[in-house]
């Protein structure tokens, strides 16, 4: 695909549109631009086809283990899934199809029981020892009587005991045994650890049918790039910007640098994109420069990979060189300074095209 083609389907918002937007409409509108991950289609098919087992009611529901490091889209992917499966509110009953739970931190067995319980009904009950039983049963029910099909139990890693490294044995069995009695699906979705922690547990890693780990966007390789590029296309074409068209996040220089001041990492990229166009905004700009990306980088990402050279800040940048150096910083416990010898002056960017990798 030509850097043209890219071009030709256009999102986002016109020029007049954007020019009548105030700086927090537009933080507002960014915080709405939802990027589909390429992984996206075969984590919707899992997921539906846990959605019409445990809408059948079979005898062994299918269910899903979802991982991926923090950042990477997960509870987001989860978020886009539900809206194809809405809570409906009727006069005689309430339909739930898809029951999806944000594990608190520190969640025992009791807890996730009635942290389950409010999710259907809102309601706070109390979650004693003596009444796990009693309020198992009374969320059987909800399933039955409210439809629910699935139930995704979103950062199942805290139900992990960090002293014995292993899934709290009383969970594993509660929810081996909802699985049985309730003929449910579920969808545990969480840290890469999650894995571990199923797999620990032979009983419950028997039930999950399905896996799906994501993992951030490469940018070391020609295949892993024109996937990265192409995702930052279409960012691009949807920043509350004017002159968007300027910034060239997809050329192959930018979308190296990108890459690695981001490990990839959907969370961080959005981060650094979203500061740097209210940066631009607020210094009368409409397009994200390289001096820009250079002090949002600095501000806002560096606290986070502590040891990295700024990409944004280098006339020439060699990513391979810099990993090198990070690894070789990482390994003696130094941190790199950000190429301040090698300041750009006067850059130019970088010519090449997108069709020259794609």
């Amino acid at each position: 695909m030509s850097e043209d083609g890219m071009n030709k389907k256009k999102l986002g918002l016109s020029s007049e549109e954007i020019a009548a937007m105030t700086i927090k409409d537009r933080v507002d509108y960014f915080e709405k631009i939802y990027i589909k991950h390429p992984d996206a289609d075969e984590i919707f098919t899992k997921l539906n086809e846990c959605v019409q087992s445990g809408k059948s009611r079979r005898r062994e529901p299918d269910c899903l283990l979802l991982t991926g490091d923090t950042g990477t889209g997960k509870s987001r992917l989860i978020e886009k899934f539900m809206a194809g499966y809405p809570r409906e509110d009727l006069e005689e009953r309430t339909n739930i199809p898809v029951l999806w739970l944000r594990t608190p931190p520190g969640v025992m067995q009791g807890g996730l029981v009635t942290e389950l319980i409010y999710g259907v009904n809102g309601i706070t009950i109390p979650n004693s020892r003596s009444r796990i039983y009693q309020n198992t049963i009374l969320f059987r029910k909800y399933i039955q009587d409210c439809d629910i099909w699935l139930i995704v139990i979103d950062e199942f890693q805290h139900f992990y005991d960090q002293v014995k490294r292993k899934l709290l044995p009383e969970v594993a069995d509660w929810i081996k045994v909802l699985i049985d009695n309730a003929k449910v699906s579920i969808a545990f979705v969480g840290m890469p650890d999650a894995e571990m922690v199923i797999n620990a547990n032979p009983q419950l890693k028997g039930r999950i049918s399905l896996r799906h780990h994501i993992t951030p966007f490469g940018y070391t390789t020609t295949e892993t790039l024109k996937t990265f590029i192409k995702i930052l296309a279409v960012l691009q074409q949807q920043l509350p910007l004017i002159e968007k068209e300027r910034c060239k996040l997809f050329s192959l220089d930018m979308a190296i640098r990108i890459g690695y001041a981001t490990n990839g990492v959907m969370r961080q990229i959005m981060r650094l994109l979203r500061k740097a166009t209210i940066a631009a905004v607020e210094g009368g700009e409409e397009y994200i420069s390289m001096d820009v990306l250079s002090e949002t980088f600095t501000k806002y990402l560096h606290g986070s990979f502590p040891g990295k050279v700024n990409p944004f800040e280098l006339k020439e940048f060699d990513v391979e060189k810099a990993i090198h150096l990070n690894a070789q910083g990482a390994k003696n416990g130094k941190t790199i300074p950000d190429g301040t010898n090698n300041r750009r002056n006067g850059r130019q960017t970088s010519k090449e095209k997108v069709s020259d990798i794609l």
